[in-house]
């Protein structure tokens, strides 16, 4: 199969997508529950539900013949707190994980040949 710039997003999305941490909160008797919203509404540190990172936070971006993007948005400032869980949450540096996983898939699935 022949790499382009679709296949190789599609797969850049999905592995951030598997690796961005889901915020978990616990009740007293050691119960997962869904823990509602956090933060401040009309801001961007505002979390409606846990997962919302994962869901609305990484997007394919514009695409040109050329080129393509994924956009983590942190970036733009719709999920204002995607910088900060890479940098100080529970799963830290979980950008720069997903990011070497793409480059293993790449370097396995399409190291060597040649188009």
């Amino acid at each position: 199969m022949r790499l382009t710039i679709e296949i190789a997003m599609e797969n850049l999305k999905n592995i951030l997508k598997e690796k961005a941490p889901v915020r978990v909160a616990y009740e007293k008797n050691g119960r997962v529950y869904n823990g509602g919203p956090v933060g401040k509404p009309g801001t961007n540190m505002y979390s409606p539900y846990p997962g919302n990172l994962k869901n609305n936070g990484i997007y394919p971006g514009y695409r040109t013949p050329d080129k393509g993007t994924i956009v983590l948005s942190g970036v733009d400032g719709k999920v204002g707190y995607l910088p900060y869980t890479n940098a100080k949450g529970k799963h830290q540096g979980w950008i720069e994980s997903g990011v070497q996983s793409f480059v293993n898939w790449l370097c396995s699935t399409y190291g060597g040949k040649r188009y």
